[in-house]
């Protein structure tokens, strides 16, 4: 049992590994470019989900006054 689990792990990496390898190869973009491109998509998914949770709060604030009156 504890040698499929290895194996599967050793293969699960081989394969990420060997994933990560081709896919720089064959990406027509440089390495500089992906990482701009991925900081900038991060930064992104950051701005949205704290404009999302101020909404959010902004809502949760107006039901409140809502139901009790203020």
């Amino acid at each position: 049992m504890f040698g499929k689990i290895v194996n599967f792990l050793f293969g699960m990496i081989t394969g990420a590994l060997l994933g990560s390898v081709v896919v720089s190869m064959v990406t027509p973009k440089s390495g500089k470019e992906i990482r701009d491109n991925l900081k900038n998509s991060f930064d992104e998914i950051v701005l949205d989900y704290e404009l999302g949770k101020q909404q959010k709060r902004e809502d949760l604030e107006a039901e409140i006054k809502r139901r009790w009156g203020e």
